[in-house]
């Protein structure tokens, strides 16, 4: 008989219940040349579950984790007596191995899941790594996630109860019983998918059932000023004090781009001179962090020296420049001059930034400076979310190109 080959060996086999065939109890085995030590690990499993093959457990990330670790520790139990020049003895490597069994970690449910995301987006909040608003937006993303789950799931479902069908599910849940648009609703399973992506990376989840989960955002119709509409902000009389205070604020961020985030942190240390005698405002994002630098036109200095007569020496207080309130008064004071100035669009701050942008893009400024003036990363973000062309600027342009071809 032919000895077998010095080989050091490990594998994991499930043992059936006598009384209950559909369970069965994971055991370990250890070989060496013609010694042999096996052991019960003490955890059981669907029987059906247990993959010969890979010797894993399907959607039981945990066992597999508690596998890995006996297959490690018994590698390097065996590399130590090779090392010290000791016999391989696979009972003493069994016995070692019984002594410091791993306890399998557990699997939190999907609402722990939710929960402990919301924790580490908090530490990602106070270390700098997201902003405010993020924070707040993910919080209410997993909130969603987390109800729809409940609905659907029930208040204690494991995470391997989630499903890839249940991504384009919950877009349409979110529309009918939370009131989201359709790319609002789509956006919220994109966050679930990266909980779920860490539930991964956490080794609870052995693939993220969302990952093939892509969104198809509607086009959404962004609301611009004309240069007409523009010029009736800037003249309609306005008798009452706040809302011309309000209409500076406005027409500032028209002539700025600047978000109602951004001007609302706006601060005399964010101004500097541009080496021409001008003035320019460099400051990061607060949605992004990404830097803009912006131009101060006249018209634009000529608002802040209205109320700092002292300009270019700004308060160096933590007050904001401008007199700034909160978005949703401010808005609505906005729509009232809109009505005053015969603007019948819905118009806000953020119809400010839009407007500044298209009008930049009409009047030939190359995307990549409109982008660094909105504090763009990309010029992707630039034209497709914010940059406009007038029809104005459509005939104007193919006007031009008639008048080269009738040259040539």
């Amino acid at each position: 008989m032919q000895k077998p080959p010095e080989t050091f060996n490990v594998r994991a086999s499930p043992n059936q219940s006598k009384t209950n065939p559909t369970i069965c109890t994971i055991w370990i085995h250890i070989r060496y040349a013609d010694n042999r030590a096996t052991f019960s690990t003490g955890q059981t499993c669907d029987y059906a579950s247990f993959d010969k093959a890979t010797q894993t457990v399907l959607k039981r990330p945990d066992l597999n984790v508690m596998i890995a670790e006996f297959f490690r520790r018994a590698y390097a139990l065996h590399k130590e007596m090779l090392i010290a020049e000791q016999p391989v003895d696979v009972k003493k490597i069994a016995i070692a191995l019984q002594n410091k069994a791993p306890v399998p970690p557990p699997i939190p449910t999907v609402a722990e899941c939710i929960a402990r995301m919301a924790e580490r987006e908090k530490e990602r909040l106070d270390v700098g790594e997201i902003v405010q608003r993020t924070y707040w937006k993910n919080l209410r993303w997993g909130e969603d996630f987390r109800l729809f789950l409940l609905a659907v799931l029930g208040k204690k479902a494991p995470l391997t109860d989630v499903k890839a069908a249940h991504a384009k599910q919950m877009v349409r849940w979110l529309q009918q019983h939370r009131g989201l648009s359709r790319n609002v609703a789509q956006s919220t399973v994109v966050y679930a998918r990266a909980i779920l992506g860490w539930a991964v990376d956490n080794d609870w989840l052995l693939k993220n059932p969302f990952q093939s989960f892509r969104r198809k955002l509607d086009p959404i119709e962004r609301v611009t000023l004309t240069e007409t509409e523009i010029a009736r902000f800037f003249t309609v009389p306005l008798e009452s004090k706040a809302l011309r205070d309000v209409r500076d604020v406005f027409c500032f961020l028209l002539l700025t781009g600047m978000s109602f985030a951004d001007c609302e942190g706006l601060r005399a240390k964010h101004f500097e001179l541009d080496g021409q005698g001008g003035f320019i405002i460099r400051k990061a994002r607060r949605k992004t962090g990404q830097f803009a630098v912006i131009p101060l036109r006249p018209q634009a200095i000529a608002i802040i020296e209205h109320h700092h007569p002292a300009w270019p020496n700004l308060p160096t207080t933590d007050e904001p420049v401008l007199p700034m309130q909160r978005n949703a008064p401010l808005n609505r004071a906005i729509k009232q001059i809109a009505a005053f100035a015969g603007v019948e669009k819905s118009v806000s701050t953020k119809v400010a930034r839009n407007s500044m942008a298209t009008y930049l893009l009409n009047k030939g400024v190359p995307l990549p400076s409109i982008g660094s003036v909105l504090g763009h990363a990309s010029t992707t973000t630039t034209l497709t979310f914010y940059a406009k062309t007038s029809p104005e600027k459509v005939v104007n342009d193919l006007q031009d190109f008639d008048y080269q071809l009738n040259k040539q």
